[in-house]
């Protein structure tokens, strides 16, 4: 790669065009000015955020189904405890709830951490990676509703994700949960 600085007033793209045509014999180049290089780089990132965007996808999926294996095999391991819920008088609903509660509190935890580490990854690639590989930074830039959308988002898989679990345990027999273990 080569770096050609240009004196203030002269035209990147004219510049650009003669040095192709004087190259041509040689081969294909290509040339960018500043604002073509930068350009090309963040039309590179939004291919790459294309990406991120499935990938962020099939996490919230892989994310879902963990809360709901979590869910159900603490539902099993703790069956003879909604037993005693049960038998003393606590409804169907309020195991639920109880179970969805829970779910609320561990997906509340995983939204925090994952936004914490997904900002600390963004200033990295930022401020360090795009700075030692690229000579520049982009400015940095909080995407508001989109976040407040996988905010929400997140919560509602992740209380879906325990409806099946809570359902079992809220269906469970006093009697038969009793006799579990």
């Amino acid at each position: 790669s080569l770096a050609i600085h240009l004196e203030p007033g002269v035209s990147p793209k004219t510049v650009g065009d003669s040095l192709r045509e004087q190259l041509r014999p040689r081969g294909e180049f290509l040339i960018y000015s500043q604002a073509g290089l930068r350009d090309e780089a963040l039309r590179i990132f939004d291919r790459s955020f294309a990406v991120t965007a499935l990938l962020r996808t099939l996490a919230i999926a892989v994310a879902a189904l963990g809360v709901t294996l979590s869910l159900t095999a603490l539902g099993i391991e703790r069956t003879r405890e909604i037993g005693i819920l049960r038998a003393t008088g606590a409804s169907r609903g309020q195991i639920l709830r109880t179970i969805m509660t829970e779910s609320a509190y561990l997906g509340t935890t995983g939204i925090l951490l994952g936004l914490v580490t997904g900002f600390a990854v963004a200033l990295i690639l930022m401020q360090v990676i795009n700075r030692a590989f690229f000579g520049w930074t982009i400015d940095w830039h909080t995407p508001y509703p989109s976040l407040i959308g996988i905010v929400i988002g997140m919560m509602i898989a992740c209380l879906l994700a325990s409806l099946p679990p809570a359902w079992r345990a809220s269906r469970l027999s006093p009697a038969e949960a009793l006799r579990s273990e």
